[in-house]
């Protein structure tokens, strides 16, 4: 399954994050890939998809990021709600 053809995040999905900066300003899924450091706390939300999710939420605590406030993993989210709703 893709994420990005799933129906679950559908008006949700703002974008996506990389430290890669090959990847930066460029599009995938048809949304765009911002660098990290364009994120903000309190405006913006981050379902962590990885499974370094560890090494990200560090990332994002140095950042100002408050893990449950600003950020959680969703990757175990993602997985539960396809099964519940059988969704691919």
């Amino acid at each position: 399954m893709h994420l990005d053809k799933s129906a679950l995040f559908d008006g949700v999905q703002y974008g996506w994050s990389d430290n890669n900066v090959a990847l930066h300003n460029s599009m995938i899924s048809g949304l765009p890939v911002i660098p990290p450091l364009h994120l903000v706390p309190g405006e913006h939300f981050v379902l962590i998809m990885s499974s370094w999710y560890k090494e990200i939420s560090e990332q994002l605590i140095q950042m100002g990021f408050v893990e449950g406030d600003d950020f959680i993993s969703g990757l175990s989210l993602y997985y539960s709600l396809t099964l519940f709703f059988n969704v691919q």
